[in-house]
């Protein structure tokens, strides 16, 4: 059940022991009043135990209960009574224990009783308690340096380590130290005056020493004091504080401890004759230290580029791979790339970085990562032409979707790569080449014999276009193409009064809708297929030239007169004999033409064609009376029942047809008879009692 259910709901379902279930869910929702929880306490003592809302009568009792888990979930619950905390305190399991200690309520007098308890379970929550009671607040706010590492404690035992968000005091190195050590207090969570710090570091307890020196309250001159220190754990931690001066850290650079030049090498403030100083250090982890610092110089990365440690390369890519776009560290990733003796996650992340040497791209599509180079953005294009003959499918489409992609973005791809790119068979590639603006004439003069209407399209459009292929495209079989020739004729020589043949002169005459018949003829002969069209097209054309037109070489004319209003009837008759079938349609489309021609295409071709729909729809129009006959040759076709539907449904249906199938096994076609007004009313009111429901109300509503 929901959690807004109301408290009042929630108390009646309480009542009814018939639904256990219900009850379960009763008692786990937060809203359920306390009243309710005390009728179920018995049943669900764990739910109940941990409810917000569990009275603090049910509380005591639950707490003396002889299962551990339920005494936990009390000690768990704010509700619990300062009485039953205490008791639960001195609880003989640690899991109890434990609770108490992580509820907010317990007393710190109670707290302190556990301090010394023989769990490290219990000592460690109390650690983390404080840890969130601390009213500490660091000044400065924690920078993004400090929160890459996190301080580990750790007891004797080294059973549990506690993590938490503060400057490192330990590192990879300190992790395989079989040192014991005890918990750190909490003294770096507190504020505490400068003279406490003073005070504190004269301290014989190494803990507190350590705590001043990770404080970043503790001024200069006392971190000086324990940057000479004896203890080594305390040297460390004054390397971790972020305020530790360039000087500090110099001295610590020198330190005969291993750990402590570690975290220098790792601190922000180090200087850069202490980095190059470490570099040169015979501790792995601290030249790693040194390659993962930020202020590290390039000559010093180019060296530890070639260190005999993997994993300070790591470091030291995991570092500069921002800077992969920067001339100084190509040097660097080169030295990567061709480290064989490595994982080669390097080479991986180089070859997909958008950013990467175009130089090392190049040597990257030799290896295992052609995949990754064939699909960056820079890889250069002679590249992409050579993956794109690799023998993986894979990476011969991502070389060819990169090449269509530049292909786009880039218009400074030279005409020598264009040459280069249109040799591969690959449609979009070609039609990306003649949208370019670098592609040359002679590309496009190829393109103007293309198979592809898009390309003939796409290059007619094209500003670098000859004239030659212009008048090859105006007389294109595509009347789409061919006025898109025309369209950039008028653009690029409208003003141009020598034209070849006055194509631009003769088009403005016949889109004048009043042209002179006179002025049409002269033109029905004219060379450009596109004039021709559009006398045969044109309102007008008288008969005479239409008859003329209709003899025309192109179907593409013929067609034009075949759809024209003006054609007379006799006209069209010759053209329902025409060879192309798109004149054909045209013939059955157009609604002059007569209805023996329209009967005489209809039968004359098969049902799914068409020129047999087109016609059958113009014979409609014309309320033939061979539709019904036409439609009734449909009856006999193999098809799905819908056709059949469909043909009992319209109203040119004849009636002896809807008479011989009213009685079919499907009611569908039933109520399409029964829905056609031919069908006969005897038919009709047989239907009435038809055994569908459907078919027996359509029936009644059409009597």
């Amino acid at each position: 059940m929901g959690v807004k259910t109301p408290s009042h709901v929630l108390a009646q379902l309480a009542q009814d022991d018939s639904e256990v279930s219900i009850l379960a869910s009763v008692v786990s929702n937060p809203y359920t009043p306390g009243i309710a929880l005390e009728r179920l306490y018995e049943r669900y003592h764990s739910l109940v135990a941990e409810h917000p809302n569990t009275s603090k009568n049910i509380l005591e009792k639950l707490a003396t209960n002889p299962q551990w888990g339920i005494r936990e979930g009390v000690a768990k619950n704010y509700n619990a009574p300062i009485s039953v905390l205490e008791k639960l305190a001195k609880d003989t399991h640690e899991g109890v224990r434990v609770a108490v200690v992580g509820n907010s309520n317990t007393p710190q007098d109670a707290i302190a009783t556990l301090n010394t308890d023989p769990d490290n379970g219990v000592r460690c929550a109390i650690v983390s308690r404080r840890y969130r009671d601390a009213e500490y607040c660091l000044k400065p706010p924690i920078t993004n340096w400090f929160s890459k590492y996190p301080l580990v404690l750790r007891t004797k035992a080294k059973t549990m380590a506690l993590y938490i968000r503060v400057p490192a005091l330990f590192t990879d190195s300190w992790m395989n130290d079989d040192k014991p050590l005890l918990p750190l207090n909490i003294h770096q969570f507190q504020k505490i005056s400068v003279e406490q710090l003073e005070e504190d570091v004269k301290s014989q307890d190494n803990l507190v020493r350590v705590s001043v020196a990770i404080n970043p309250n503790t001024p200069i001159h006392l971190l000086e004091q324990l940057a000479i220190d004896e203890d080594d754990y305390v040297r460390r931690a004054v390397g971790t504080n972020f305020n530790a001066s360039v000087n500090i850290l110099e001295k610590l650079g020198l330190d005969s401890n291993s750990d402590v030049r570690e975290v220098v090498a790792y601190h922000p403030h180090t200087s850069v004759p202490t980095l190059t100083n470490l570099a040169e250090d015979r501790g792995w982890h601290i030249r790693k230290a040194v390659a993962s610092n930020p202020n590290t110089p390039t000559s010093v990365l180019n060296k530890l580029a070639e260190d005999a440690t993997a994993e300070v390369k790591y470091a030291m890519f995991d570092n500069v791979k921002r800077f992969i776009d920067n001339s100084e560290f190509v040097s660097i990733f080169q030295k990567l790339v061709e480290d064989i003796s490595i994982y080669s996650h390097f080479r991986g992340v180089i070859a997909s970085h958008p950013n990467a040497p175009k130089n090392i791209l190049e040597r990257l599509a030799k290896g295992e990562y052609r995949e990754s180079v064939a699909a960056n953005h820079n890889t250069p294009i002679h590249v992409l032409l050579h993956l794109t003959r690799d023998f993986h499918n894979s990476i011969d489409r991502e070389a060819i979707a990169n090449l269509w992609l530049q292909l786009t973005i880039n218009p400074d791809i030279s005409s020598n790569d264009l040459e280069k790119i249109i040799e591969i068979n690959d449609l979009k590639l070609k039609i990306a080449i003649a949208r370019h603006p670098n592609t040359p004439t002679n590309l496009l003069e190829r393109f103007a014999n293309h198979s592809s209407r898009s390309i003939r399209i796409v290059i007619s459009k094209h500003p670098n276009i000859s004239i030659q292929s212009l008048k090859q495209l105006l007389q294109d079989k595509d009347v789409y193409v061919r006025k898109t020739a025309l369209a950039t004729y008028f653009q690029n020589f409208y003003n141009n009064q020598n034209t070849p043949d006055n194509i631009l002169q003769q088009w403005q005459v016949v889109q004048n809708s009043k042209a002179s018949p006179k002025a049409l003829v002269g033109l029905a002969t004219s060379p450009w297929l596109l004039i021709r069209e559009a006398v045969a097209s044109h309102p007008q054309a008288s008969t005479k030239l239409l008859h003329q037109l209709a003899l025309d070489n192109c179907s593409e004319v013929r067609f034009q007169v075949a759809q024209n209003p003006n054609t007379p009837a006799n006209i069209l008759r010759q053209l329902s004999q025409d060879k192309s079938d798109r004149v054909k349609i045209a013939i059955a489309q157009n609604p002059n033409t007569p209805v023996n021609i329209l009967e005489q295409l209809a039968c004359n071709y098969q049902w799914d064609t068409d020129i047999h729909q087109a016609a059958v729809k113009n014979l409609i129009q014309h309320r033939s009376s061979k539709v019904g006959k036409i439609l009734e040759s449909y009856m006999s076709l193999d098809e799905p029942y819908f056709t059949r539907f469909v043909v009992f449904l319209h109203p040119l249906a004849p009636s002896s047809l809807l008479t011989k199938n009213h009685r079919s096994l499907s009611w569908q076609e039933r109520y399409a008879i029964a829905q056609n007004p031919n069908t006969p009313t005897a038919i009709r009111q047989q239907l009435t009692q038809d055994s569908n429901c459907v078919v027996r109300a359509a029936a009644k509503a059409n009597l």
